[in-house]
């Protein structure tokens, strides 16, 4: 359900910082998540097929998840910057911290509640975690996409996944009641593995400006 589960929450300005494309991570994002009411149903249902299962997801529910958790906020943030550009410009910086502040106390809060649920875990899961991470990574560069950036971008916004969604429907689709752990799983070995590709890639690029002889 994880590995399903494209165009989860991303915080695109900190790929611009990186040397990604913020803006490409954003589109990228956004089609990710439209295009989840038409992939979701099909790949559960043919991944159902091989544990000889039939599992049909409703597109309407996907889309009303999608719409109220991604499409809803986007709205409300586009609007905001276009009625009053002056007023969001100066409250992002704030807005930034605020959120990494809250995110750091959720994965905190996270921690703590799974502790107990973690250890108690198979140690495959790790490994199936950072398997599928690296997956999403290799996909895209083994793809022929010429443009480096473009390809660099995709890479990592592939990484990303839905964790909360995948939750949802593991428990109301596939019966997966004790699904929690294995979902947190990956929701924490995929931030890392972005962080530590991120920085490869950022100090890749300042290599590739040294020997060009431009400055970044």
């Amino acid at each position: 359900m994880v590995g399903v589960a494209p165009g989860a929450p991303l915080l695109t300005r900190n790929l611009a910082r990186k040397g990604f494309d913020m803006h490409m991570a954003a589109s990228y994002q956004l089609w990710a998540a439209l295009m989840v009411p038409l992939m979701i149903p099909l790949l559960v249902f043919v991944a159902g097929k091989l544990y000889d299962r039939d599992i049909w997801i409703p597109p309407l529910m996907l889309l009303k998840q999608i719409g109220l958790k991604q499409l809803l906020p986007l709205t409300v943030g586009m609007v905001i910057s276009w009625v009053a550009p002056k007023i969001s410009q100066k409250a992002q910086p704030v807005l930034n911290v605020a959120g990494n502040v809250l995110l750091t106390i959720s994965i905190v809060l996270i921690l703590l509640k799974l502790g107990p649920a973690l250890k108690a875990i198979t140690p495959l899961v790790p490994v199936a975690a950072l398997l599928l991470a690296v997956g999403s990574l290799a996909g895209i560069l083994l793809l022929p996409i010429r443009d480096e950036l473009v390809r660099k971008t995709f890479a990592i916004c592939n990484v990303n996944r839905h964790a909360g969604l995948a939750l949802l429907l593991s428990g109301q689709y596939v019966q997966a009641r004790d699904a929690l752990p294995t979902v947190a799983c990956y929701a924490l070995v995929a931030p890392l593995f972005m962080i530590a590709y991120a920085k490869y890639y950022s100090s890749q690029g300042k290599i590739v400006d040294i020997r060009s002889g431009s400055s970044s």
